[in-house]
């Protein structure tokens, strides 16, 4: 299966990429839509992203310690 995989993709596609970094910046976007939603209520955006209040706000804190901006406000800029 990879094998043919690796034929119909082009050579440009077959850069690596960071699994880490495309979930960092996924998981950012969503948080981002969430807050957006629910107008910057972190308890809404939580609801909407069926995880705890408490682990939205560590999310955004590690998030924001990378240098990502997840609050509502960064959205708007």
């Amino acid at each position: 299966m990879f094998q043919n995989e690796q034929t119909v993709i082009g050579e440009a596609e077959q850069r690596p990429i960071s699994l880490d970094a495309r979930l960092q910046e996924l998981e950012g976007n969503l948080i981002r839509w969430a807050l957006s939603v629910s107008r910057g209520n972190k308890s809404r955006a939580a609801r909407l992203l069926q995880i705890k209040r408490s682990t939205l706000g560590d999310r955004i804190s590690r998030l924001e310690r990378a240098g990502k901006q997840p609050d509502a406000e960064a959205n708007t800029a």
